[in-house]
């Protein structure tokens, strides 16, 4: 009889230990195989779903070439999923500090047993690559995840200076909301203000009633965000768009311009091989090209016009746009805009 117990408690002991490390395979696949994945679909995808010109792009796409757009498009991605997790995860954790009750508090896993320094870390690379529109909504996730600035919590001389921090913050996001509010992008103002205020009771333990909803919804809606910001990312072009501009003698003795725009694939000593916006692999002669230009993809373009918080477009991140100060992009050729394309 005490031999049967002892066997039961030792399995009762290894059953935990097991679906935690169930816990951290599935937590490092999202984090590491999950980019990788993305790498190989979206050499795939920008190839038509080509075999061979899918074969073209593997063997002359550098690695290095490819892990460099990777992570300087999916960045954001990434950080993205993990702040999510931090976050709901913080607020989980606070709510139910028994975290052995049941297995739909997988984020909280993941959260409570993330070093704090990888936190850290995440968030200050989600500063970097994230849109300065949605750097509120960062602040937001950084009270969950690290439980601070729970508005019940204080002090009346605490709430005096919270309360002074959102009025400055506000004065130095006004020339912005004018500008929003003028050009009606209310999605602009929601997105800057009202993060700023919930931030202030986002800490702190849930409802206990509300615990175990939120943790559901909050599973699906990770799964759901996964997916919609996933499938974009997928469809990222690796390859430098470009117009290239082709004279071919015709019939009458004239010269014939053609503009072609795409990716260019190869450049080798006799041809460029371009892979074309509209579909299809075309070798053109070195001879025949006139001139090529380099061409923003549409992704690229300002959404929101000239709304910027003090120079930075609200499109760009701090990186990007420290980056345009640096160095300002110029002119978009006429090229890209009004070419006849073929």
């Amino acid at each position: 009889m005490v031999q049967t117990t002892g066997a039961a408690s030792r399995h009762s002991d290894d059953e935990p230990r097991e679906w935690l490390s169930r816990s951290d395979f599935t937590f490092g696949f999202l984090s590491i195989g999950i980019p990788a994945v993305l790498s190989v679909l979206r050499l795939w995808v920008e190839a038509g779903g080509d075999l061979q010109t899918t074969l073209l792009l593997v063997e002359n796409v550098p690695p290095l070439n490819l892990v460099a757009s990777l992570i300087a498009t999916a960045t954001w991605f990434v950080t993205a999923v993990l702040v999510a997790v931090f976050a709901v995860g913080g607020v989980l954790n606070a709510s139910d500090r028994n975290l052995t009750r049941g297995r739909l508090f997988l984020v909280a896993r993941w959260s409570s047993r993330t070093p704090p320094w990888l936190k850290v870390v995440t968030f200050v690379m989600a500063a970097l690559t994230w849109q300065i529109l949605f750097l509120p909504l960062l602040g937001l996730a950084a009270c969950a995840a690290f439980q601070v600035a729970a508005g019940r919590s204080l002090r009346w001389p605490l709430l005096v200076g919270l309360a002074l921090g959102l009025v400055a913050y506000l004065a130095i996001l006004w020339p912005t909301l004018s500008a929003a509010r003028t050009t009606h992008e209310y999605r602009v103002i929601a997105l800057l203000v009202i993060p700023a205020f919930l931030a202030v009771v986002v800490a702190g333990p849930l409802l206990p009633k509300l615990v175990l909803p939120i943790a559901i919804f909050a599973h699906v809606a990770a799964f759901c965000f996964f997916v919609w910001a996933g499938i974009p990312l997928i469809t990222e072009p690796v390859l430098p768009l470009s117009v290239v501009v082709q004279q071919t003698p015709a019939a009458d003795g004239d010269d014939q311009l053609r503009y072609l725009r795409g990716h260019v694939v190869n450049v080798d000593d006799r041809y460029i091989t371009l892979l074309r916006e509209n579909g299809g692999i075309q070798y053109i002669l070195n001879d025949e090209v006139v001139a090529r230009f380099l061409c923003p993809a549409s992704e690229e373009l300002p959404m929101y016009g000239k709304l910027n918080v003090h120079g930075f477009r609200v499109e760009d991140s701090v990186l990007r746009a420290t980056g345009r100060r640096i160095r300002p992009a110029a002119e978009m050729a006429p090229a890209c805009r009004a070419a006849p394309y073929e």
